[in-house]
């Protein structure tokens, strides 16, 4: 049983949208031990240690797997060759509803606009990267909307589900290459079109509240407006959107007033900031080899590889660097969540986002879950390195004051991990789905 959510985060901090299960990795929580019973109590300065506690289960098959949302968890399971969809009621157990699926099914999304959006008719294309290894492209030419409370069919919908910002919903016909042939705004709810805009095979998008960026392979970036999808303004700039397989990894980011174009991950790499509505160049700093970029608060952050920069987005210029971090997570207006080395020995700091300054920690693990920005806690998932028994230490974080509590501690075998659902996680048990409440 493989656990997955919209876009997915590992141990690096990888986010992908749209990608099927990864490959299926258990836990078997044999028992959940309290940390203060091994003599491993809470954090320095804190009360009682919080406590892990399974509340329910359901049996799950290898290949089947589960959506741990906010609103729900939905487990796609197949036997004697039936497809069914069923949807949880997290605290509980409790069925809300189930549905046999007419094809096979590889992720779900659509949290952010409140739906259930599941890919229909996917695409494989072979891509040959340019140190000269094949890899698979997978995208979907339609999407069905389903209501997460009753699970009925609410529309379909030609197109792939695209990064939506806050303005609605956004689906794209693609390519062979993966290029953005035409972009669609979609009514979440009733799946009629608000408009559509021809692309012309865009390698890279951003949206945000009022405005979508596009890029393509000629340098050309097209502002246009969220509402209408009308062009705002076109601009043919010295640089090019990367394909499929290019060590060149191009990306986009609207953020504060300011649009961000990076060339990841390459050892020339730079960053500009343009205006959005003149597409005006406004500064450019050479970047390096850059790894992870975001928008966090009052400055947007940099991952560098060897150290996290916070900076200034009317000048360019760095407000502050952090030696050996990286991996930055914005938490509300002012906190990012910086990570300080690879598994096995993961550590989580809280930072805030105007001075770099450190708040609390560090906290050890990697946080299950993707919707940080709202969160007031966060989990951790710790490997403990060297035990008796392979043991995964279970924490939780105050993303206020940086403080962690240690809550519990799950017997593990092979490499499994859980995903955090609210206030629980949702674990592999060999052949069940398990759910366990964290804390209170």
């Amino acid at each position: 049983m493989t656990v997955i959510e919209l876009g997915e985060i590992g141990e690096a901090g990888e986010r992908r949208s749209g990608s099927g299960p990864r490959a299926s990795r258990r836990l078997l929580t044999a028992g959940v031990v309290l940390l203060c019973a091994l003599g491993l109590g809470a954090s320095a300065g804190s009360a009682e240690p919080a406590t892990v506690r399974e509340v329910w289960s359901a049996p799950m098959q290898p290949d089947d797997w589960v959506v741990a949302r906010d609103d729900g968890l939905f487990a796609y399971t197949t036997v004697d060759g039936r497809a069914r969809l069923t949807a949880y009621e997290t605290a509980t157990g409790t069925v809300r509803w189930a549905r046999d699926y007419p094809e096979p099914l590889t992720w779900l999304s659509g949290e952010r606009s409140g739906l259930l959006l599941a890919p229909e008719d996917e695409q494989v294309h072979t891509v040959r990267y340019d140190d000269g290894s094949v890899g698979s492209l997978m995208f979907a030419a339609a999407t069905r909307a389903l209501d997460p409370r009753t699970g009925a069919d609410l529309w379909r919908q030609k197109g792939d589900v695209q990064p939506s910002g806050t303005g609605g919903l956004l689906l794209a016909d693609r390519d062979e290459t993966g290029g953005l042939e035409k972009l669609r705004r979609i009514d979440p709810r009733s799946g009629s079109i608000l408009w559509e805009r021809d692309l012309g095979g865009s390698q890279v998008l951003a949206a945000g509240s009022e405005h979508i960026v596009t890029g393509d392979r000629r340098g050309r970036l097209r502002l246009l407006r969220y509402a209408d999808g009308s062009v705002l303004s076109e601009r043919t700039v010295p640089w090019q959107a990367s394909l499929p397989g290019d060590s060149r990894d191009t990306v986009l980011l609207l953020h504060g007033g300011l649009l961000v174009v990076g060339q990841m991950r390459s050892a020339d790499g730079v960053l500009t900031g343009y205006r959005p509505d003149t597409l005006e160049k406004v500064w450019e700093t050479p970047s390096g080899p850059v790894g992870f970029l975001a928008g966090c608060g009052p400055v947007i952050c940099v991952d560098a590889g060897d150290a996290l920069l916070g900076l200034d987005g009317a000048t360019g210029r760095s407000r502050w660097v952090r030696e050996r971090l990286h991996l930055a997570f914005t938490i509300g207006p002012d906190r990012v969540l910086a990570s300080t080395a690879s598994a096995p020995r993961t550590e989580q700091v809280l930072l805030d986002t105007a001075t770099g300054r450190r708040i609390g920690g560090p906290a050890p693990g990697y946080p299950l879950g993707l919707e940080l920005e709202k969160a007031d806690r966060l989990v951790l998932f710790h490997k403990v390195v060297g035990a008796t028994a392979p043991l995964s230490v279970i924490s939780v974080l105050d993303t206020i004051t940086g403080r962690y509590v240690r809550a519990g501690i799950l017997e593990s075998v092979e490499q499994g991990v859980c995903n955090a659902a609210g206030r629980h996680l949702v674990c592999d048990r060999d052949d069940r789905l398990v759910v366990l409440a964290v804390g209170d």
